[in-house]
């Protein structure tokens, strides 16, 4: 588990253009000079909902990594006060991000799915050719127009990795990165209406990472979904997305052929056809009776053009409160929606020529919520203080991080669902409540005093350069033949695996110190890696030792510790571990 600090109550959430903003006094238009102080929270994901695990998090100057359930964590950075950036990393998908307004003093909320960036289409870097998906999207690559890294001529076969995203698609808004709002040209802000993106990267027969070659071209043909097509500009702007500024920027055109746009491109990235309006900042407080509503989805569409386009979407903060960036001088579509993903309410606001606040909007959310308060202790009846409290109903789960002393959690629930599942980690001592089903009794669901002193049957726990991890889910560990071989996996088929082999001639005598240096790896190794989808990073030994102290036959413990430096494959920087084992050997 990383970075985690005595904080509770996550309310607060953050997406795209929409944030849950304070008025001046706590948000400050200069994102150049000014800084707030604030927290964040958030959940990386894949395209089938599963949190990915060691997702490698960039806030600005911080970082951190996403723990076995996607979720991950900063307590009081000094981030930019208006755009702030966010952007997350991991082998085998592209990169994600989300461009947000941050509440400052409070948590703000973010949610990104990865892409996982699939089988590769193969073009011929001195001939060129096209790269065709299956949708209708193409890349036609130039010929000897392919660089590597030092600018030099790459003439091998180039791995295309490429994907559409449409705009009509489900979570569309999680998957695009940072947000709707651009620089145009001239240097101005806008906000933007797509009509389709397409991300590519290019690698080649080593794996090294290329792009269009300078004074070279490549071609892009995006289709047009039918439900955006009707009154599509004949020309539109192209817009790249900049992980430096966390905003897209203006660069060329597309034309409209027949259903889809084409245009050339300088370089790959995430490109976007996009039509640019001029923005205002509008903001509005959702109650429901005296009640503000918290943790609620707003988003606002344009009623001008084609339908089912959101120029943003996100969450209302503590208070209730909602604010963005949208397009200024038209006729736009606000709507709420309950954590069932059902439209409570919609209203059509503007047209703004100027920022704008709407007030108090009364909103009936028609879901079921209800308060879980209680109290998390040890076995000697003391408050947890560096508690993960995970919640589960239906197909809803939420994790909260704090201190576990008289907890109180505002929990949706859908229709249907008469109990709650709650599971508390004490993460300082290892220690487990185990899940536990109470039943929903209305407004509140007191889950009274929970016990957290179960010791984790297994655990794994390790440090890489001072990054922690904290695995407590499905754990399989055992012997193949005389080498000791383990497993260490997170549900989701997210899997973190540790790996020792050694050499048969010395037998399988674990109890003790053993020394890996890197430097005999044909008789023994120690390596620790992730899995994603069959999607590898392994860190080998530099020099570590490892220490067994309980080497148990099957259905017995397996307890040891280790520290050194180890280094990632294709590296030779040494980077420090530290871990703890304990696991049941399974065969």
């Amino acid at each position: 588990m990383k970075n985690v600090q005595n904080l509770w109550l996550i309310v607060i959430v953050v997406l795209l253009a929409i944030s849950g903003c304070k008025d001046d006094e706590n948000i400050i238009i200069n994102p150049l000079i000014e800084k707030v102080t604030t927290s964040v929270f958030g959940t990386i994901t894949d395209e089938n909902g599963d949190g990915l695990s060691n997702v490698l998090i960039e806030l600005e100057e911080q970082t951190t990594s996403s723990d076995s359930d996607g979720n991950f964590f900063f307590s009081n950075v000094s981030i930019a006060a208006d755009n702030a950036f966010i952007l997350a990393k991991k082998s085998g998908y592209f990169n994600g991000s989300r461009t947000f307004q941050p509440v400052k003093n409070s948590v703000n909320r973010v949610k990104i799915i990865l892409m996982e960036k699939g089988t590769a289409v193969m073009v011929d870097g001195a001939n060129g050719g096209d790269a065709a998906l299956g949708d209708g999207t193409k890349i036609k690559l130039p010929a000897n127009g392919i660089r590597k890294a030092d600018g030099s001529i790459y003439s091998g076969i180039v791995s295309v990795y490429a994907k559409r995203l449409n705009p009509v698609d489900d979570d569309f808004e999680k998957m695009m990165p940072g947000d709707l709002i651009a620089e145009d040209e001239s240097g101005d802000e806008q906000a933007l209406e797509t009509y389709g993106m397409v991300v590519v990267e290019l690698e080649g027969s080593l794996g090294e990472q290329l792009n269009v070659a300078e004074g070279s071209f490549a071609e892009i043909t995006l289709p047009l979904d039918p439900a955006v097509a009707i009154g599509a500009p004949t020309t539109i702007p192209l817009w790249y997305f900049d992980e430096s500024k966390g905003i897209w920027i203006e660069e060329g055109s597309a034309t409209l052929v027949g259903d889809k746009y084409v245009g050339q491109v300088s370089h790959f990235s995430f490109w976007n056809c996009d039509a640019p309006f001029p923005i205002v900042k509008v903001t509005g407080t959702l109650f429901e009776g005296n009640t503000p509503l918290v943790n609620v989805l707003v988003k606002v569409s344009r009623t001008n053009g084609s339908p089912n386009r959101p120029v943003g979407t996100g969450y209302t903060d503590i208070d209730g409160v909602f604010c963005g960036k949208m397009p200024a001088n038209e006729s736009l579509l606000l709507e709420i929606f309950n954590q069932c993903n059902e439209v409570v309410y919609s209203e059509t606001i503007g047209p703004f020529s100027e920022d704008q606040n709407l007030g108090n909007i009364a909103v009936d959310v028609s879901t079921n919520i209800t308060e879980i308060i209680g109290t998390a202790v040890d076995c000697d009846g003391n408050a947890i203080g560096n508690a993960s409290i995970a919640i589960k109903a239906g197909f809803i789960e939420e994790f909260y991080y704090g201190n576990g002393e008289s907890f109180s959690i505002p929990f949706v629930y859908c229709n249907g669902i008469t109990s709650i599942d709650v599971r508390v980690v004490d993460l300082d001592n290892e220690l487990s409540s185990g899940w536990n089903t109470y039943p929903i009794s209305g407004a509140v669901t007191d889950v009274a005093t929970i016990d957290v002193c179960d010791e984790l049957d297994e655990f794994v726990r390790f440090s890489i350069s001072g990054v922690e991890y904290l695995l407590i889910d499905t754990i399989e560990v055992g012997l193949d033949g005389p080498y000791f071989h383990s497993l260490f996996s997170t549900y989701n088929n997210n899997n973190i695996r540790y790996s020792i082999f050694r050499d048969s001639t010395s037998g399988p005598s674990w109890l003790g110190d053993h020394v890996f240096t890197g430097s005999n790896p044909n008789q023994q190794q120690f390596r620790i890696g992730t899995i994603d989808n069959g999607n590898w990073t392994w860190y080998n030994a530099d020099n570590v030792t490892l220490t067994y102290t309980a080497f148990g036959d099957v259905g017995e413990l397996i307890r040891g510790t280790f520290l050194g430096t180890i280094v990632e494959q294709g590296s030779s920087s040494p980077i420090s571990i530290t871990g703890e084992v304990k696991v049941l050997r399974d065969y």
